[in-house]
């Protein structure tokens, strides 16, 4: 203890012993074994250091997993000269991190259960009635949503690798390949007596304090008007890679519009600084009065003629009641300065057009 060593220095002061001595004496009896010390800890410097080792060693794995950045491996060499801790040590030490009662194997079987918690509740919605493009934008969000809690879990385990733990690349898969692999590591290397994830997920998505997942858990429930728009919005590929907030505030600046049979969402010749997404509907594409395409749900008009205004090429009309959301061209150009992701969609969507031309 920290006394007992106050006491020792006393004793070494009053026989003036020094430290070299001290450590010499020390080394000797270390090296003689337990029983040079009648049965006791062979040194109680060597003692408080290991202990004060193995505590920031814990802090350090534990930072870890609550932030999902690896572990500081400069600090680590750092702490192992200070305390001077073997390695044999230091692996028995990251080892005993593990321990089936320890705090931090408890916390890292949580971050596993809120996996397979959300690739339950992807399996469950995707088993119920809501559509194909309602059941991405499910597996979307519950991807999303678990992608910090995989981030951390997987730094943690990497942090641990000295003692043989696998680290699967848990936040480059889906929710649905997230749970298997947590499965896999609660039934193994994180097995703890803690509780499985719900038995009925969407019933307790609904009251998950991340509001992405109970609205995963409504379209399940056959809610999904909520999020028409946005499962509309995330069917585009130029806006495939934007965040389920990143959406949502698109959908903000956005503006709903309905459109009856033959009504003209855009006439060929007009200026184009708008970009419409067709939300219901089917539309029609006409290029100096004969048809060319027909277009549904998802399909976006527009994007690239608001990059460089020219004349509208086609005209586009309703087949049937069709609704739409339309975006400024001002608004759009915003996004793109904000988004990489969309400017990277929009390269996209010129090199394929540019094939399709060179191909006729």
């Amino acid at each position: 203890t920290r006394d007992g060593l106050a006491v020792l220095g006393a004793v070494r002061a009053t026989l003036g012993i020094s430290k070299a001595e001290h450590d010499t004496v020390v080394r000797g009896l270390t090296a003689a074994g337990p029983d040079a010390f009648g049965g006791a800890s062979p040194s109680p410097e060597a003692a408080l250091q290991s202990d004060q080792y193995r505590q920031e060693l814990e802090r350090l794995v534990e930072r870890a997993a609550l932030s999902g950045a690896a572990i500081d491996e400069g600090r680590l060499g750092q702490l192992r000269r200070r305390y001077g801790v073997t390695e044999q040590d230091h692996a028995a030490m990251l080892g005993a991190l593990l321990d089936p009662n320890g705090a931090l194997r408890g916390h890292l079987a949580e971050l596993a259960l809120r996996l397979v918690f959300l690739g339950e509740l992807d399996r469950a919605v995707g088993g119920s009635d809501a559509t194909p493009a309602e059941q991405s934008f499910v597996s979307f969000v519950c991807g999303w949503a678990g992608t910090g809690t995989a981030e951390s879990l997987g730094a943690a385990l990497a942090s641990l690798a000295q003692t043989g733990v696998a680290a699967p690349a848990l936040a480059q898969m889906s929710a649905g390949e997230r749970a298997t692999a947590a499965r896999t590591l609660l039934a193994g290397t994180l097995g703890s007596h803690s509780p499985g994830a719900p038995q009925d997920p969407m019933t307790a998505a609904l009251s998950d304090p991340d509001p992405w997942v109970v609205r995963a858990a409504r379209v399940g429930t056959g809610h999904a008007d909520e999020v028409r728009r946005l499962v509309a919005l995330r069917s585009v590929a130029l806006f495939a890679g934007l965040s389920p907030p990143d959406l949502e505030r698109l959908d903000a600046l956005a503006t709903p519009r309905s459109y009856a049979p033959d009504e003209p969402l855009c006439t060929q010749g007009d200026a184009g600084d708008e970009v419409l997404v067709i939300l219901s509907g089917v539309v029609r594409v006409v290029v100096s009065g004969t048809e060319v395409n027909t277009c549904g749900p998802g399909a976006c008009i527009g994007e690239l003629a608001v990059l460089a205004p020219a004349p509208r090429t086609a005209s586009v009309l309703a087949n049937e009641p069709t609704e739409a959301l339309v975006l400024s061209g001002e608004l759009f150009r915003d996004l793109l300065r904000e988004q990489p992701l969309l400017v990277e969609g929009v390269l996209g969507q010129v090199a394929r057009r540019l094939q399709q031309a060179s191909m006729r």
